[in-house]
């Protein structure tokens, strides 16, 4: 421990987004808090019972997770249900879902532990409250996407979309990752990839990246593929859906965690966080 300008700061390890500010994080979702910078809640949730809303996760130290015994106590047997979830990456992105049908669950269902269920039913998602001023990437198509999930799915859903207004369809206008028939795939642009790639399920790590003029996509650390694309877009005013297209296309599946980054990061930056992301979670072997 040490004493910089009247501030204490303790020494620890794993993710810190503020290891990763030149990547240029714009989103950054997660139940543990993994951005030194930021100290606010990390998800505000709703009891089933009575409807009262409660937010969780303010002032936890690096790499600490929300008090899952506080939630209990103040779920007091009912269901949680998330009415927002927090953004680390210093970008003020919140995700939120104001209609209660639509509202995405917090349980212990997912394959370790607890996560955010989006249950495929009733147009569950989370979706930035408002379009994104100047455009959600700036400067596409240079992309890094980190999703630590459990997928379930076995239909056609849309795991994560951008779309132009907070309730429009993603379709495959600018960006969207999806899941058919328990496969992941990668949309840019209308570019979808990869057309045939593995099957899988259960606990998984998906990274999404566009370096400018690839798509790339890995599974649980290993390549399954790229393909050449430099289409660009301009991404002024869109909204950021979870867990759909914002109307359609509701995904079964749990989210652990995701971070964005509107740059092509470095294999060691992305395999870092790669790395700590299949330890905390213990995604794959």
């Amino acid at each position: 421990m040490f004493l910089i300008n009247s501030y204490v700061y303790q020494s620890f390890s794993g993710l810190d987004l503020a290891d990763y500010s030149s990547d240029s994080p714009v989103l950054a979702l997660s139940t543990r808090r993994i951005n030194s910078g930021y100290t606010g809640p990390l998800i505000r949730l709703r009891r089933s019972t009575d409807s009262t809303e409660q937010d969780f996760g303010s002032g936890l130290g690096m790499g600490e997770t929300i008090d899952y015994s506080a939630i209990d106590t103040f779920l007091s047997g009912g269901t949680a249900h998330v009415v927002k979830w927090y953004d680390q990456s210093g970008q003020g992105r919140d995700l939120q879902q104001q209609t209660a049908s639509r509202q995405p669950t917090f349980d212990a269902g997912a394959t370790t532990g607890r996560a955010v269920n989006f249950s495929g039913l009733s147009d569950c998602h989370l979706s930035s409250v408002a379009q994104v001023s100047g455009g959600f990437f700036s400067s596409g198509p240079a992309v890094s996407i980190h999703h630590a999930t459990d997928n379930n799915d076995n239909s056609f859903a849309t795991n994560m979309a951008i779309s132009e207004e907070p309730h429009d369809n993603g379709g495959l206008d600018y960006f969207r990752t999806n899941r058919y028939g328990t496969v992941n795939r990668f949309i840019w642009m209308g570019v979808q990839f990869p057309l045939s790639p593995p099957t899988t399920s259960g606990n998984e790590y998906n990274y999404y990246h566009h370096d400018g003029s690839n798509l790339r996509m890995d599974i649980n650390g290993s390549e399954i593929g790229s393909t050449s694309n430099t289409t660009t877009f301009n991404s002024d005013g869109d909204s950021f859906n979870l867990g759909a297209d914002a109307t359609n296309h509701e995904w079964d599946g749990y989210t652990y965690e995701l971070i964005i980054f509107d740059s092509s990061q470095s294999t060691a930056n992305s395999d870092a966080i790669r790395d700590d992301m299949n330890s905390q979670y213990s995604l794959y072997t």
